[in-house]
């Protein structure tokens, strides 16, 4: 370890050495995400990233570089002082009369089985949270997060109201593509990392929607362990906070 750093310059940084099992502690306390669960050596720690309230990025903090607490109580003073925009305004507005629509539907639903999409008019949706009733601060959230994703055809725009056409297409995935070990790694370790530890709260239609989603990105875009999970966080139609 001291030869690779020396090699890198980077002789300061300190190191533990262990098995796994030893480290895994360690990583918990200290909310690093490590290669052994994410399956990508590129990725190390979670970071903080501070939004204002019109849904604006405002900062990143990093362990164990800058995420200190001076940093983050700056970065957050600086999020709550900056003015709610007029498009950010409008953008919730228009968000209120999504979810008063969408939180009254019921066509999403745990019982649901993925054979049955194809009993389901091809041009409907999936619409409404099938286990507890919907939260519009959650919901706030999802859509901004998703909006990072909007040219990805395969992610929908909202976790809440999703074609039928799109069910049937990720569904296809589940089935037809297979993942080589590596590949099954990274699904493996985005089970453990998203929040549900997996694609859904139960193995309904949106488990194997989601599933497929999932084998699509990670073979065909390269898609990372914690991408996916977050994705599929994003993703989560279970209503709740």
């Amino acid at each position: 370890m001291r030869r690779f750093l020396r090699g890198r310059h980077a002789l300061g940084i300190d190191f533990l050495l262990g098995t796994a099992k030893q480290m895994r502690p360690i990583w918990r306390a200290f909310h690093v995400v490590s290669a052994a669960e994410t399956g990508n050596a590129d990725v190390h720690s979670s970071d903080a990233r501070v939004y204002d309230r019109s849904g604006v990025w405002v900062s990143t903090l990093h362990l164990p570089v800058d995420l200190a607490p001076a940093n983050l109580a700056h970065d957050i003073r600086t999020a709550l002082a900056q003015p709610v925009s007029a498009q950010a305004a409008v953008t919730i507005a228009a968000l209120r009369q999504r979810f008063a629509l969408l939180s009254r539907q019921h066509s999403n639903k745990c019982s649901l089985r993925p054979e049955s999409l194809d009993s389901i008019a091809v041009h409907g949706r999936l619409q409404g949270s099938c286990c507890s009733a919907m939260n519009f601060q959650r919901y706030v959230r999802q859509m901004h997060g998703l909006r990072a994703y909007a040219l990805v055809s395969d992610i929908p725009s909202d976790p809440y109201d999703v074609p039928v056409s799109l069910a049937r297409r990720l569904t296809s995935y589940a089935d037809n593509i297979t993942l080589t070990p590596s590949q099954q790694a990274a699904y493996d370790g985005a089970v453990k990392l998203s929040h549900e530890h997996g694609p859904c709260c139960c193995h309904c239609w949106r488990w194997t929607a989601f599933e497929g989603q999932a084998k699509y990105l990670i073979t065909r875009r390269q898609f990372a362990a914690n991408r996916i999970a977050h994705i599929w966080n994003l993703e989560d139609g279970c209503g709740g906070t």
